[in-house]
């Protein structure tokens, strides 16, 4: 039986109370072993995963991996609204009325007693009464040390590098409601880059679905809309800050398609040229443990609690204190970023006039007989 025809027949034999990972990928080969290995132990039953111009192994490694169906994409990330319009095409064919996980390499998701509960005994409940979604913070984990001292190795458990967390530097962002985006929670904001880079970065993700064609994700699930949210509240542990990070700076500026979030590693790479044993760790931070913790410090919550305990302060004032004038100079600074950057594709569009139109995104199936069918409009990006 050909490889394209094992798939097809496995598609069908999913269990309907299979959980699905979708994800979007690029040069992940080093994380990849636990990451595949940590979800399979939650109960994900398949993977659907695109590996955009990966050139690490990444794709062959995937293609050894019986349950993972893999695609490879090529054009622009922050063109495809960070990845959903590569991944909209398969939840649309393999994840419709199915629970389905939509979450980065470097993401481990937790939720109310996870050690013991597996995903697919969640959202049986959760199925149970009535909720099609789960809201998660989103928690960024650092070494004791030096970011450029936390060395990963493929297959290692990324908590035994980056252990460490702020425990209460998150905040609503009071000017970013997203009752006008149709949606029923608040933006976080703040965190560890918050405090050490003086950005805001969306710190509030939604990776558990039952997906329909009537849900509408956006920016990579910080936004998402027509589902009916649990009160639960899961927490996703971000664990990107190890010694690979400042290369990966390097590259995501030099490729320049990150959209306005690229002004968000141009901080990083002014931190980390002024400071090359740059370490996000301080007094106050909090190794992590379990979910009971994050539960108990209010970054978690369980299904019957009845209010939000996660705490969060009030918007800082970024015109008062000692780093008032270094925020005013790196917001100028990233504001004549974006304009050299401005002028740099209008100078390129003018010179490829006479060329034909390249379309970004094109999805090309490798596992699979037929290709994913392309889109012909491309969603917006509010």
């Amino acid at each position: 039986m050909s490889r394209a025809k094992q798939i097809k027949a496995a598609s069908r034999s999913l269990s309907q109370n299979g959980v699905l990972l979708f994800m979007v990928c690029h040069n992940e080969r080093l994380r990849l072993p636990f990451f595949l290995d940590y979800y399979r132990e939650l109960g994900v039953e398949r993977f659907f995963i695109v590996s955009h111009i990966s050139t690490d192994g990444t794709s062959e490694y995937l293609k050894t991996q019986p349950d993972v169906q893999l695609y490879e994409v090529e054009g622009s990330f922050w063109d495809s609204d960070c990845g959903q319009v590569w991944l909209r095409p398969l939840l649309e064919e393999h994840g419709e009325n199915r629970w389905c996980l939509l979450v980065d390499a470097d993401e481990l998701l937790k939720y109310p007693n996870c050690e013991t509960k597996l995903l697919p005994d969640l959202t049986r409940e959760l199925d149970n009464r009535n909720y099609t979604a789960m809201y998660s913070v989103q928690l960024d984990l650092y070494s004791k040390g030096p970011i450029r001292e936390a060395v990963y190795r493929a297959g290692q458990d990324p908590l035994e590098v980056c252990s460490h967390f702020d425990p209460a530097s998150h905040y609503i962002y009071e000017d970013c409601r997203l009752e006008r985006l149709g949606t029923e929670y608040n933006v976080i904001v703040g965190g560890v880059r918050g405090r050490i880079f003086q950005i805001e970065p969306f710190l509030n993700k939604v990776p558990l679905i039952k997906f329909s064609r009537a849900v509408d994700v956006k920016r990579g699930t910080h936004f998402v809309r027509n589902v009916r949210f649990s009160p639960m509240q899961g927490c996703i542990l971000h664990v990107k800050y190890i010694a690979s990070f400042p290369t990966l700076v390097g590259e995501t500026i030099k490729a320049d398609d990150r959209g306005f979030h690229l002004s968000e590693y141009e901080a990083f790479l002014v931190k980390l040229k002024a400071n090359p044993n740059l370490s996000f760790y301080y007094e106050k931070s909090v190794g992590f443990h379990n979910s009971e913790q994050l539960c108990e410090l209010g970054l978690m919550r369980p299904l019957g609690a009845r209010a939000l305990r996660m705490p969060v302060c009030r918007k800082p004032n970024l015109h008062e204190g000692w780093h008032c004038l270094y925020g005013k100079a790196l917001h100028r600074w990233r504001f004549l970023g974006r304009l050299r950057r401005l002028a740099r594709r209008v100078s390129d569009v003018l010179r490829k006039t006479n060329q034909p139109v390249q379309i970004p995104g094109n999805v090309t199936s490798l596992n699979v007989g037929e290709p994913v069918p392309e889109l012909r409009r491309k969603e917006s990006k509010g």
